[in-house]
């Protein structure tokens, strides 16, 4: 990995052509676009906004043609492109300027609510959107298989209720992924631990802690699965959730246990990370109000 940041790091070509390659593998397998965004916030990070709005464009501009190619319409690579690295810039920029990680944290917090926000205001009925979305994608597979279509029913109302939240989530989640990245790959090459140091110690201050509690006490109190209160709640919890996981790998590091938390807990992220990062929200806003680290901190003096 550090060889990808130290390959961008040449120049401008090289940084493009990167985040280009990684944006079109992106269609193979998704996860690499948080690549692609890392780079993008790498360059943002050490060499300033312009040179990281520039590397964005041209990862745009080659999605956008390769979905003309493949697809005829060079729209989806650029509003995919919109979606996922114009975000990932602008935390960039607000992290580059603030220096603060939890500024930048809640910045993808905001767009992630906003994007939640405007869905709502443009889809009406999300539930009844979303599972016509879900039948055309998924009922022709269920017919080939063979499968029963009831099996589909039960699907459909269970996705389709929370599909808004879900996607909010990712977007935020995948922000993460580029933005720590990035900065991970800027103190590997410039300041070792820096990241490290700076992640370990990131805690949510006590407003936004009181804000998130009061939106979530608005979600789970009266709230209806397909609501806005709900769908927000979702990016709530992630967003407490990136606290609670730096207090974990905190507490990994002071009381140097072993490494087989964290592999376990990300294993159970994998399966069921909207448990998990429930509960790492929990943890997240606790945090936020009795400053958890004092107290293991004294053990280990």
């Amino acid at each position: 990995m550090k060889a990808i940041a130290e390959y961008a790091m040449r120049g401008r070509y090289h940084a493009a052509t990167l985040a280009s390659f990684f944006a079109v593998l992106s269609f193979i397998l998704p996860p690499l676009g948080s690549i692609s965004g890392a780079l993008i916030a790498l360059v943002t990070l050490r060499r300033g906004n312009l040179e990281g709005a520039i590397i964005a464009i041209c990862a745009a501009i080659v999605m956008g043609l390769v979905t003309q190619v493949s697809a005829g319409s060079m729209a989806i690579g650029v509003v995919f492109a919109l979606l996922f690295w114009l975000p990932v810039w602008l935390l960039s920029v607000v992290l580059r300027k603030t220096v603060s990680l939890m500024l930048a944290i809640a910045t993808a917090a905001l767009i992630s609510a906003l994007f939640v926000i405007a869905f709502h205001l443009m889809v009406n009925e999300t539930i009844t959107w979303w599972s016509t979305m879900i039948d055309q994608v998924i009922k022709e597979a269920f017919v080939q298989s063979g499968a029963d279509t009831t099996q589909l029913e039960m699907m459909r109302e269970s996705m389709a209720s929370f599909m808004t939240g879900l996607i909010a989530s990712f977007l935020f989640l995948s922000m993460m992924m580029s933005l720590f990245l990035g900065r991970w790959w800027q103190a590997v090459l410039f300041n070792p631990g820096g990241f490290r140091q700076e992640f370990h110690s990131f805690r949510l201050d006590k407003s936004a802690a009181v804000i998130c509690s009061i939106l979530l006490v608005w979600a789970t109190v009266g709230s209806e699965p397909g609501s806005i209160a709900i769908d927000l709640s979702f990016v709530i919890s992630s967003f407490g959730g990136i606290a609670g996981l730096a207090l974990v790998h905190h507490w990994v590091a002071a009381k140097n246990a072993n490494v087989a938390w964290l592999t376990t807990l990300y294993i159970l992220m994998a399966f069921i990370a909207p448990q998990i990062m429930v509960l790492l929200a929990i943890i997240g806003f606790a945090d936020a109000w009795l400053d958890m680290r004092r107290f293991y901190q004294k053990e280990t003096v």
